[in-house]
């Protein structure tokens, strides 16, 4: 079964298209100290009447809950998974509670594995790397479809950024880059189109205020939440990437996966997805002028973009296969329930 503290959401909609049982246990992450501990207390309550075999949490404050918890409601582990490099925070004496008797950790990258030694002295022998398994569903619209929904000429180049609209993920940076880009443009009669594509967590209307500002407003899209993500990136030429920490995006794999080449931040979650040069181009986070420079030199050589693409999915299929993942994540679980291969 699947629990969310907060909802229901995008997740909901997935279990429920897949047959999978799911509830929401709401969880309130504020306030005083006294009220957090009747928080904890309620959902342990709610998990002991479960009695889950093993605990699988996500992200940070799930993570530090149930890593506290899972002792006391029956369970026979819980396996901590770091998705990210750290955003959000916990009470520290409950992280650190949560932390050392939490007995196995997975992360999705090298990057994550090394935040958890270096921010929670997590031992390097309680740690596995899981790398995220991706599969793109057939697309529901095309490339023709895709571009009229958003209002892009066809003969037009297009690049995208699939990401949440936060201050993490420094779309501002994209924003001055696709200035330069367009400032100096001179291949074919259109100029090249920005899409952001992602939820609002906070940012949209800053960016929008920005476009504005750049003159950007007849060049950049924003296309809001996505489903069909096979879809729209059907309908683009270039991935592009300019948050400034990383563990692993999936959209950037997703984007190697359609055989879409990449320019992102040279950061160690972009680094892993992207390899030494096989599936794009890294260049310094925050550095507009960089962006632009390589944005426009993809933009501009249609053969080095279908090369870098093809190069990019070969190693997103290798590395980022979701039965992979899978399988090694249900020897992580055998791991902890002592289940071996049952």
């Amino acid at each position: 079964m699947v629990w969310g503290f907060a909802g229901p959401g995008p997740a909901s909609v997935v279990c429920a298209e897949a047959g999978i049982p799911w509830r929401v246990v709401p969880f309130t992450w504020h306030g005083s100290r006294l009220k957090l501990l009747r928080e904890l207390w309620r959902f342990s309550g709610a998990l002991r009447r479960f009695r889950p075999h093993v605990v699988l949490p996500y992200l940070i404050w799930p993570n530090v809950v149930a890593g506290a918890l899972w002792r006391f409601c029956g369970a026979r582990g819980v396996i901590w998974q770091q998705r990210d490099l750290g955003i959000g925070s916990c009470p520290r004496r409950l992280t650190w509670f949560a932390v050392k008797n939490t007995p196995v950790f997975i992360a999705n990258s090298r990057a994550g594995a090394e935040f958890l030694q270096r921010s929670f002295g997590v031992p390097r022998q309680k740690t596995r790397v899981v790398h995220n398994g991706v599969v793109l569903d057939a697309p529901q619209r095309d490339r023709v479809a895709w571009r009229e929904a958003l209002g892009v000429d066809p003969k037009c180049l297009a690049a995208c950024m699939v990401a949440n609209l936060s201050r993490h993920k420094d779309q501002a940076t994209l924003l001055r880059a696709w200035r330069r880009v367009t400032n100096t443009w001179t291949l074919g009669e259109a100029e090249p189109v920005l899409i952001l594509a992602g939820d609002d967590l906070g940012q949209r209307r800053q960016l929008e205020v920005l476009c504005g500002e750049l003159g950007l407003r007849d060049v950049v899209r924003f296309a809001g939440q996505v489903r069909d993500v096979s879809g729209l990136w059907g309908a683009v030429d270039l991935c592009v990437y300019s948050s400034a920490r990383e563990a692993l995006p999936n959209g950037i794999i997703e984007a190697m996966m359609a055989g879409i080449p990449v320019v992102a931040s040279d950061n160690t979650g972009c680094r892993e997805c992207v390899g030494s040069g096989e599936g794009g181009v890294l260049v310094p986070a925050g550095d507009d002028v960089a962006f632009a420079e390589a944005i426009r030199g993809l933009l501009s050589d249609t053969s080095r973009r279908i090369n870098l693409g093809a190069k990019g999915q070969r190693r997103a299929v290798a590395m980022f296969e979701l039965e992979r993942m899978c399988t090694e994540t249900v020897e992580v679980i055998h791991q902890v329930t002592g289940e071996g291969g049952r």
